[in-house]
């Protein structure tokens, strides 16, 4: 499935990075300037930012089925000319591994993370807890972006 154009006219970079400055900051134990700023940089990522959009879209649609995507896409655009807080989700103790992939995917594209973080991504059991992580990622940023 490709992404609409207009969706990742609405999901930009920059934007992208301020919805996941809080998730970021609670991640990484930092403040949420600081975790924006780096987001901006590793957003830069084309690779990166696209498997959020992706996972992100998906999610929406499993959210709203019945919604047609231009429906969708519209009332996408309505909400994203309000200011609102964005918020970090929770998890629960056995979420943590793939909450903690996807921090480390995202310091690897800041250029906050070590060679050894990248090599403990790119193992089997890596994949697939960055995958739930995405998953989840893109769950929790449908919430946000649909409130």
């Amino acid at each position: 499935m490709t992404l609409p154009v207009a969706f990742l006219a609405l999901l930009t970079r920059t934007h992208t990075a301020e919805i996941l400055a809080p998730t970021y900051a609670k991640l990484r134990a930092i403040d949420a300037n600081d975790a924006y700023r780096r987001l901006e940089g590793g957003l830069r990522d084309a690779g990166l930012l696209l498997d959020v959009q992706r996972h992100t879209w998906h999610a929406l649609r499993d959210a709203k089925p019945d919604w047609s995507e231009a429906k969708l896409i519209d009332s996408l655009g309505k909400k994203a000319q309000k200011t609102k807080r964005y918020r970090a989700p929770s998890w629960r103790r056995h979420e943590e591994g793939m909450w903690v992939a996807v921090g480390t995917r995202l310091d690897l594209a800041s250029g906050y993370a070590s060679g050894e973080a990248y090599d403990l991504l790119e193992s089997p059991g890596g994949q697939d807890l960055l995958r739930d992580g995405l998953d989840a990622l893109g769950a929790h940023l449908a919430r946000e972006l649909l409130r």
